[in-house]
């Protein structure tokens, strides 16, 4: 082995198989539960509402340590159009409460993304 500029000469790493998993403490943040998601202050209102909403999720499931990686993923992706969905929700109520007329398009999106939700719900077995 030859001597690299950073010092003196090292064994090559073992790269980890694509099917091997990496210990949790070798892993990011999100992989290991730490973080929700990545740059989403973690006590802002959005995030703290997407964690009960994710926890509730996985509770309805069985509880986190029950369920596999594929339904975290997709209770995760459930769990922020769920809270999109309040947003969007209350700001339709805003607008209503102040006698004005929501925009059209502010009630497709809101139709479109429930039914993204009905449909991550229905893969999620409900």
């Amino acid at each position: 082995m030859a001597a690299n500029r950073c010092g003196p000469a090292r064994e090559p790493r073992r790269k980890r198989k694509v099917t091997e998993t990496a210990s949790l403490h070798n892993r990011s943040r999100i992989s290991n539960g730490q973080d929700l998601l990545p740059c989403v202050h973690a006590q802002s209102v959005w995030a703290r509402a997407c964690r009960d909403s994710y926890a509730e999720i996985l509770s309805d499931c069985g509880g986190a340590d029950a369920v596999p990686f594929t339904v975290r993923s997709t209770a995760k992706h459930t769990a922020v159009l769920s809270v999109e969905l309040d947003f969007l929700a209350s700001k339709i109520g805003k607008i209503r409460e102040e006698g004005g007329e929501p925009e059209p398009n502010l009630h497709d999106l809101y139709t479109r993304m429930l039914n993204a939700e009905r449909r991550q719900c229905e893969a999620l077995g409900w």
